[in-house]
């Protein structure tokens, strides 16, 4: 039987490995992470509760910002969470359900942050929020 090392070494060493694991290795947030650091891809193939877990997500988000395409859409409609993984990367709001890119509090605090983040926001609120203004307190 395969210990629990011997499993996250073969995804470090080749990531394909994940799709020969024993399934119960497959719900573990470790071995997912140590195959998303070697590609992305890999998130494909995370069950759902993975992608519905915050933590697991932001750690993921935290090796590459793109891994929110694999995040669930309640994260995705969660402003917490969308503050927490903008603050890793802005590019994060891309990701952020349409609730969130109308929501003009947060994205006041997310685009004094970064104003670039406000090509993310709603057509709406980018009228709304100056530019100047954001551009001036960074």
């Amino acid at each position: 039987r395969m210990s629990h090392q011997e499993a996250l070494e073969a995804v470090t060493q080749d990531v394909s490995a994940l799709l020969q694991l024993p399934e119960h290795f497959l719900k573990d947030p470790q071995i997912f992470l140590a195959a998303v650091k070697q590609d992305l891809i890999a998130l494909e193939h995370a069950p759902d509760e993975l992608c519905q877990n915050y933590d697991f997500m932001i750690a993921a988000a935290q090796i590459d910002i793109m891994a929110l395409e694999y995040a669930a859409a309640s994260l995705l409609a969660d402003n917490h969470f969308i503050y927490h993984a903008v603050r890793l990367d802005w590019r994060a709001l891309k990701y952020a359900g349409s609730l969130i890119t109308r929501d003009y509090n947060l994205l006041a605090k997310i685009t004094a942050q970064n104003w670039r983040a406000l090509e993310y926001a709603h057509v709406d609120l980018r009228e709304k929020l100056s530019l100047i203004d954001i551009g001036l307190e960074q």
